[in-house]
């Protein structure tokens, strides 16, 4: 677990687009909350929640690579079929506008269902607006509408144009993360982050000169 507590730590602690290492940390305890109601192994969710961003392809450049170097890490602690299927769910845990497919794991539904409520809530809303200013995007701009995805490609491009803005963010993904819970538990933690996520858009929007 240390070599891959160091691997993580050493793609993500400069992070500045909010998925940097407290993300991470937050993400693992809250798996490990949710893992007491839903089951799963404690181990492999762990190991999943510390690389959840290890194959995100919004950081990861040379994919084939860091698939390499993530089963690497993995081979000596599950087995081959294991080292798949944890493959699979950590390249698909991202939201990818809608497009992910769906996790083959109970751990990895576990780990997702957790990054997606750090989407949400106060930090959630924090997270937003600090990725948004680090990638240089507006923060609202009536003239620009929200956006539907057709294709992972599509919302990809989108992401990589700068195109969009933190306000539309929230129509675009964050209002929709309480429907997208695998789990109930999971689902309760949203419902609450949901609530308080919509009393902010709304007061922001009726704020807006």
């Amino acid at each position: 677990m240390k070599k891959i507590i160091h691997y993580a730590t050493s793609k993500m602690q400069s992070d500045k687009s909010g998925h940097g290492l407290d993300h991470i940390q937050r993400v693992e305890l809250l798996s490990r909350k949710l893992a007491k109601k839903e089951g799963g192994s404690i181990n492999k969710i762990a190991v999943m929640a510390w690389l959840h961003e290890a194959l995100d392809y919004k950081f990861v450049e040379q994919k084939e690579r860091a698939k390499r170097e993530v089963l690497e890490l993995i081979s000596t602690k599950f087995s081959i079929s294991e080292c798949e299927e944890i493959i699979f769910d950590l390249e698909n845990i991202s939201f990818k506008g809608g497009h992910s497919k769906p996790l083959r794991t109970l751990e990895g539904k576990i780990v997702q269902d957790s990054d997606r409520l750090d989407s949400i809530g106060a930090i959630g809303i924090a997270r937003a607006f600090y990725y948004a200013g680090h990638f240089g995007e507006e923060m609202h701009n009536p003239k620009k509408l929200p956006q539907k995805f057709e294709s992972e490609e599509s919302y990809l491009a989108y992401i990589k144009a700068v195109e969009g803005t933190t306000i539309n963010h929230f129509y675009e993904k964050l209002l929709k993360v309480k429907t997208l819970m695998n789990s109930e538990s999971g689902r309760a933690l949203a419902i609450e982050k949901d609530a308080f996520l919509r009393q902010f858009l709304d007061n922001f929007i009726s704020e807006w000169v």
